[in-house]
């Protein structure tokens, strides 16, 4: 479940084949689940993640629409935050090792905060989090 302050919000989580950003760079493919190739014995040569998504301006905003700027919060078993910020297809990636299982995910943007009510279920994000949703999520999640 995602708390709702205002106008609808929501946070979606990255991308990874096709679409988007040229292959191989930080912008390819919005919306995508990144995680399916950029994890231990994934494809990506890139490197693998921790957790990665897209952040929208709306749900029903075009894969090529990511919000640039947004800062995500994830926050790990440890209880240690960790901020990563949007780029120019509003993707995010974490680089860095993630305790499991993770606590809490929230994202920032322009004043407005969006927070998962649950802990979420991997870094994946855009495995649930997409157009439709998967696994009980309502779908992509945005900012607006």
């Amino acid at each position: 479940m995602i708390s709702r302050s205002g106008a609808l919000f929501a946070l979606v989580l990255v991308a990874a084949c096709g679409g988007g950003g040229s292959e191989g760079s930080a912008t390819m493919s919005p919306g995508q689940d990144c995680m399916s190739c950029h994890s231990l014995g994934g494809s990506a040569q890139e490197g693998t993640f921790s957790a990665a998504g897209t952040v929208f301006g709306a749900p029903d905003a075009a894969e090529s629409s990511g919000l640039s700027g947004a800062t995500v919060t994830i926050t790990d078993a440890q209880g240690t935050q960790h901020f990563f910020k949007t780029n120019s297809a509003g993707n995010f990636f974490a680089q860095v090792n993630l305790a499991g299982p993770l606590k809490k995910a929230a994202i920032d943007f322009n004043g407005k905060h969006l927070e998962m009510s649950a802990p979420p279920s991997s870094g994946s994000c855009n495995a649930c989090h997409s157009a439709p949703g998967k696994n009980g999520a309502p779908g992509r999640l945005y900012v607006q």
